[in-house]
């Protein structure tokens, strides 16, 4: 039964195939020497970033009132860099049981489940904290490989076992890179707050190459723990099957990576300056 509604939801994808991608090695990179060269190598990576189009399983695990809740479904997942990225679930027969979307200006995050019916949304100019909001969709777009090292932000770089640590600390926030020095390629991304209100650590691993100059991680963990809050932590976890390069007509575009409006949710809250703000309907 499994099987025949995976199938299902494979025949009735519009915009890619689900046709799944030949094994490939996990790509191995020239190793970079020096600090320098570790930060410019990921900066090029980052500008080398293609449109990319998946899909996969996903596997979320998080709290609605007071339970523990675990969901496992496939899903969709359409990037294009720097910024914009959309994905969605489908969670007990409802295509669009989670959605995630973000471009240059707004992101989204939303879980249709009854026991939850939530969207959260903003605006990126608005933030400077970490949000309590569940998942934050540049989390996903930078578990996807797309991974900005700002020249503009002061890195400061220490070493962790077989990993060279890219450190940057900004307002309220610590970012962590890990960078596997065997291969130069990046395996976790931490992100802490100052005062220690909130972690998120993402996990990359089993890249494949999908262009001469780009590698996607195919399994990606995002843990989210706010400390401050009980039974706080969530996580999800994606394993896709298929990643392919992509080319979006203007038109896909806007469908895609555009924020819709907000119906049938019992909750919808603004994302400002990392605090959630419900609002009235």
């Amino acid at each position: 039964m499994k099987s025949r509604k995976l199938l299902s939801f494979a025949a009735a994808m519009i915009i890619f195939s689900g046709c799944q991608m030949p094994q490939k090695k996990e790509v191995a990179p020239a190793v970079a020497e020096t600090d320098q060269q570790i930060r410019q190598s990921l900066q090029e990576r980052f500008e080398k970033a293609i449109p990319l189009k998946a899909n996969g399983q996903c596997s979320l695990f998080y709290y609605a009132k007071g339970k523990a809740r675990r969901e496992n479904f496939p899903v969709q997942l359409w990037v294009n860099p720097p910024s914009e990225i959309y994905m969605q679930g489908d969670v007990a027969f409802n295509a669009k049981g989670v959605v995630l979307g973000s471009n240059e200006e707004q992101f989204w995050f939303a879980l249709a489940p009854k026991e939850i019916s939530s969207y959260w949304w903003g605006e990126w100019s608005r933030q400077t904290s970490l949000s309590t909001m569940m998942i934050n969709p540049r989390v996903v777009l930078e578990g996807m490989g797309v991974v900005k090292i700002d020249e503009k932000q002061q890195w400061t770089f220490s070493r962790e076992d077989a990993y060279k640590v890219l450190i940057n600390q900004e307002d309220s926030k610590v970012k962590r890179i890990y960078v596997d020095e065997r291969d130069g390629l990046i395996r976790r991304i931490e992100y802490v707050g100052v005062e220690g209100e909130a972690v998120t650590v993402t996990e990359l691993d089993k890249y494949i190459t999908v262009s001469e100059a780009f590698s996607v991680p195919t399994q990606i963990k995002i843990i989210r723990r706010l400390t401050h809050v009980k039974q706080g932590t969530m996580s999800i976890t994606l394993k896709l099957s298929s990643v392919k390069p992509a080319d979006f007509t203007q038109q896909q575009r806007q469908f895609l990576f555009q924020r819709k409006p907000m119906a049938g949710f019992k909750h919808i809250y603004e994302v400002i300056d990392g605090k959630v703000v419900e609002q009235q309907q």
